[in-house]
């Protein structure tokens, strides 16, 4: 009966919980992330993801439950509530490198303290078609040239 009652679902997305923390390692902060971040989740189109972005409140959105109008399916919601957050000091940062044939790809989790940064954990990723694994869509549009020193 829940799938079928808007209010039901968003007053469990408000309320409930699976960690008794403050903070929950893991989500997107839907009030930080890009359109390619959110796009990045799995169950998230690049349509939601504009949208999410596009219609963001100037205060941000302060429950996830405000999301529920996006998609159109009711069921989007709970199928990606758990990677997203509303609020969030921890963020995944990844990213591919090229050298000629040479490819590389790195994922890092990374906690804001006291405003900076602060690397929790970094690892090459272990396959070589990460791009295709994180669901990127397409490469990136920019490239930046490092000089040997």
């Amino acid at each position: 009966g829940v799938a079928n009652n808007p209010q039901d679902i968003r007053n469990i997305l408000d309320r409930v919980t699976t960690s008794p923390t403050e903070r929950v390692e893991g989500r997107v902060n839907i009030n930080t992330a890009s359109a390619e971040v959110l796009g990045s989740i799995p169950g998230i189109t690049r349509t939601v993801a504009d949208q999410i972005v596009d219609q963001r409140p100037s205060g941000g959105y302060r429950a996830l439950s405000e999301l529920i109008t996006l998609s159109g399916d009711p069921l989007f919601l709970g199928a990606v509530a758990d990677s997203l957050g509303t609020n969030s000091q921890s963020f995944i940062v990844r990213a591919i490198g090229k050298a000629g044939r040479m490819t590389v790809s790195i994922e890092a989790a990374v906690v804001i303290e006291n405003s900076r940064p602060k690397i929790l954990r970094i690892e090459q990723a272990p396959f070589a078609n990460m791009a295709e694994r994180w669901q990127w869509a397409e490469a990136a549009s920019e490239v930046t040239l490092l000089e040997s020193q």
